[in-house]
């Protein structure tokens, strides 16, 4: 069984409840992408970046992310 993850957020008012909690869902998706995939690698003695383009670049897919439960209040 997988693990399941709530989050809840202070919307205010939301004019359309299912694309608020879409545009949620896929910042969550985008900081688990940055937090867990992303990696800067430099140079130290020149100070230039490593890996600067999109070759070795992880993207999250499904079996990355848990399910959610989206409360907005």
């Amino acid at each position: 069984m997988r693990a399941r993850r709530a989050t809840a957020f202070a919307a205010g008012k939301i004019g359309n409840l299912l694309l608020a909690t879409r545009q949620y869902i896929g910042g969550l998706i985008g900081g688990i992408g940055m937090a867990l995939h992303e990696e800067t690698i430099c140079r130290t003695r020149l100070g230039h970046l490593l890996g600067d383009n999109f070759c070795n670049y992880l993207i999250p897919v499904n079996a990355d992310i848990p399910e959610f439960d989206i409360v907005l209040g």
